[in-house]
């Protein structure tokens, strides 16, 4: 069943049609003709069930099924280049490898007087799992993670240091990644690597392959 769905932005769940219990999640976003798998959870008293197969094949045939079978051309995800397992599953799936973005590690700026015009260009929201997701400008900047770090994509640097600010001052949060696909002055944590695959091979690899 999908929580969220929306032209370019969707939430699906896999529910136990018994207990009507959700077994696992997937967050996934449009990219141009692209379906990027943002984050896929099996909980952890379901997990080596083949569950995330399932679940991502039902996504794919309920898209498809909406938007037509030319609507999108691949999905893509991607994984640090620390994670050599992640790695060694999508190569034997033949997924195509791209370079992916730098997770860098950012030095909390003291208080200045600009603080009080990031509090007004700053907001949080929490979105149906949980996670508050964190916008500057009105864009989306990113994510909160386990209350005390925080994720946020450089793709907009001014934002992302008005968001630091906020994140600082108003929420006491001092550990954050700061995530760009440009080389940045900062202490480099990890690299991610992208993958992608077509639609169609994607669907043949998930009927016979476990997640």
């Amino acid at each position: 069943m999908a929580s969220l769905d929306e032209d370019n932005f969707w939430i699906y769940q896999l529910i136990d049609p018994l207990g009507e219990q959700m077994l696992a999640f997937a967050i996934l976003t449009r990219k141009e003709r692209d379906i990027f798998l943002n984050q896929i959870v099996v909980l952890e008293h379901f997990r080596g069930g083949n569950l995330a197969a399932t679940l991502l094949s039902g996504i794919l045939g309920l898209l498809l099924e909406k938007y037509g079978n030319d609507e999108f051309s691949s999905l893509k995800l991607e994984t640090f280049y620390s994670n050599q397992r992640a790695m060694a599953i999508y190569q034997h799936w033949k997924m195509e490898a791209s370079p992916g973005k730098n997770w860098y590690l950012n030095k909390v700026p003291e208080h200045d007087n600009q603080l009080q015009k990031a509090i007004t260009t700053c907001s949080t929201i929490t979105d149906p799992y949980g996670f508050l997701q964190l916008y500057a400008n009105n864009n989306p900047m990113g994510t909160v993670i386990n209350g005390d770090r925080a994720r946020i994509n450089g793709a907009h640097i001014d934002d992302a240091k008005i968001l630091i600010k906020y994140l600082n001052g108003q929420m006491g949060i001092s550990k954050i990644c700061l995530v760009a696909e440009q080389q940045l002055q900062l202490p480099l944590i990890d690299r991610t690597i992208t993958y992608s695959l077509g639609i169609s091979e994607l669907r043949d690899m998930l009927s016979t392959t476990k997640l």
